[in-house]
């Protein structure tokens, strides 16, 4: 997948927050891009789809 403007700035957002946030681009299936993040132990994740991409002003977290 190639990684839009919109993922690049909220990644840079997060990290003048000084958040560490980085972006997964491997061609990896949703489901196992999620279970790495969670083998990883990484406490956060924000999957960025087509819907963001369309809204492009908000991020949905759940």
């Amino acid at each position: 997948m190639r990684v839009p403007g919109f993922t690049h700035n909220i990644v840079q957002s997060l990290k003048q927050q000084h958040i560490c946030a980085e972006v997964d681009k491997s061609d990896s299936c949703l489901s196992k891009q999620i279970r790495n993040s969670e083998l990883d132990k990484i406490p956060f994740t924000i999957m960025i789809g087509q819907r963001e991409l369309d809204e492009q002003n908000r991020v949905h977290l759940s």
